[in-house]
């Protein structure tokens, strides 16, 4: 069982390293409420395009594919956290990173994963300051 897990992880990582939209299952809870288990999450490769804090990007780590939103970026490296966890990822270099995801698809229910000002937000609530995270739940809590 752990051979195909492997060999299938091997598949996805070829597919999106060879610039191949793409789409793989959410399986844990990191990304929650904006990922849940049992979604399919849809990706673009990255090709040469700028990466930006708040997006949801998709790396490997430990023979599995990783969610997480990027966090931090210090020249070619980016820091990723999920939204879930209390604390963040190791620095990733830029080229360990395989695909933007783009959006979820839950039962035929679509949700739009591009970096936006609550994406952005949601990075920055990770990543600063207890004052900060403070003020920006304030912010978050308000609908546009």
């Amino acid at each position: 069982m752990k051979d195909n897990k492997k060999k299938e992880i091997e598949a996805q990582k070829l597919l999106l390293r060879h610039k191949i939209q793409h789409s793989i299952r959410a399986t844990g809870l990191s990304m929650y409420p904006t990922i849940m288990p049992g979604w399919w999450i849809f990706t673009n490769p990255i090709n040469n395009t700028k990466l930006q804090i708040g997006e949801i990007v998709v790396f490997a780590q430990k023979d599995e594919l990783v969610l997480h939103r990027i966090v931090q970026i210090n020249a070619n490296k980016i820091l990723t956290q999920g939204d879930h966890n209390h604390t963040h990822d190791t620095w990733l270099q830029r080229d360990e990173i395989f695909a933007r995801a783009t959006h979820a698809d839950f039962f035929g229910k679509r949700t739009n994963l591009h970096t936006n000002l609550r994406n952005k937000l949601k990075a920055i609530y990770l990543y600063r300051s207890k004052l900060l995270r403070t003020t920006v739940l304030k912010i978050l809590k308000i609908k546009h």
